[in-house]
């Protein structure tokens, strides 16, 4: 949301000196919204996945990310070949929100 709203701001903003400082709020700003969705706990995207499973499944996916959820986390984000599982698995949702606003 924060994103969003900077972005209108930019949009009906002349000056470039105030779009150096929010063009950056805004890209970080959406690079942790979406990393923030991967469902691997303690991200919110493991609660937003939790609720949509059936029941069964979904204790076995909380039972098993309980176990494994920390390391497969701390994987995703090791940067492997030069860059991370992570970066390549949200860049393209990044890119394409990050065209849509600015």
């Amino acid at each position: 949301m924060l994103a969003t709203l900077l972005a209108l701001i930019l949009k009906f903003s002349p000056s470039s000196l105030f779009s150096v400082f929010l063009i950056p709020i805004i890209l970080i700003n959406i690079n942790l919204a979406i990393f923030n969705l991967l469902p691997v706990p303690p991200l919110d995207g493991a609660k937003i996945l939790y609720g949509f499973l059936p029941r069964d499944w979904a204790d076995e996916y909380n039972d098993f990310m309980g176990r494994y959820g920390t390391i497969l986390l701390i994987l995703l984000i090791i940067p492997i070949g030069g860059s991370s599982l992570a970066i390549n698995l949200i860049l393209p949702v990044i890119n394409a929100i990050s065209n849509l606003l600015l």
